[in-house]
């Protein structure tokens, strides 16, 4: 097979990684009325401006500081779905640093902005896939990285939750590093670790040098995109 047909894959880099997020996001659709819920099983404290715990009668719990009653300050949500945070609330929303466990055992640890992943952060999902780095209104913006459980491994400056500015990924002893625009490689190089033979890109493209580039490393360039890094929406 020519290396050419294995080559498009380097070349397409989609990225979206917060799947398990979706479900977070849905919750903060309806989390700035949660805590003036009617359906209140028990109180004990002040719920409006001051510490209590609240236990509703579906089983979902708070326990920690209101305002104006709102949850604000310090305190732990515990819902039925499963769904759990503890950490710092303003206004009814996450917001400061914060532990947050949502229904399908993914895991937020860092600095919320009115409700959304906002500064610098760890998302780990449950099947082992971490993202470390800064987060700008709920999306991967700056500098972090992303590793799997295989052992891959991509470093580098990312916008908008895609693949963005100068980064290097490391696969299964091949590595790319350079400059990417929307997860596409703008200009860069993919280098054979054991061999040092490498492919260039220029403007998006391959250079000439990419006839030398040896067939028997196709697997190894398939397996070197982060199309499996960070999959498609």
């Amino acid at each position: 097979m020519s290396i050419f047909v294995n080559i498009r894959f380097i070349n397409k880099l989609s990225v979206p990684f917060q799947k398990g997020s979706l479900l977070f996001l849905l919750f903060l659709c309806c989390f700035s009325s949660v805590a003036q819920r009617k359906d209140i099983k028990t109180v004990a404290g002040d719920c409006e401006n001051g510490n209590a715990l609240v236990i509703y009668k579906n089983g979902d719990r708070y326990d920690g500081f209101f305002k104006d009653s709102l949850y604000d300050g310090q305190g732990m949500l515990r819902l039925k779905s499963k769904e759990y945070y503890e950490g710092t609330f303003s206004k009814g929303f996450y917001d400061g640093d914060g532990y947050l466990q949502l229904p399908n055992k993914d895991i937020y640890e860092g600095s919320f902005k009115a409700g959304l992943y906002d500064g610098k952060g760890t998302l780990t999902e449950y099947k082992g896939r971490v993202y470390t780095g800064r987060f700008l209104k709920g999306k991967m913006n700056g500098a972090g990285s992303i590793s799997l459980p295989n052992g891959d491994k991509y470093i580098g400056s990312f916008k908008e939750d895609e693949i963005d500015g100068y980064g290097e990924y490391y696969s299964q002893g091949y590595l790319t590093n350079g400059l990417f625009r929307k997860s596409k490689l703008i200009n860069g190089k993919i280098v054979n670790l054991e061999t040092q033979e490498f492919v260039t890109f220029t403007n998006g493209k391959p250079n000439s040098s990419v006839q030398n580039f040896p067939d028997s490393v196709s697997s190894g360039v398939r397996k070197l995109t982060i199309v499996n890094v960070i999959p498609k929406k």
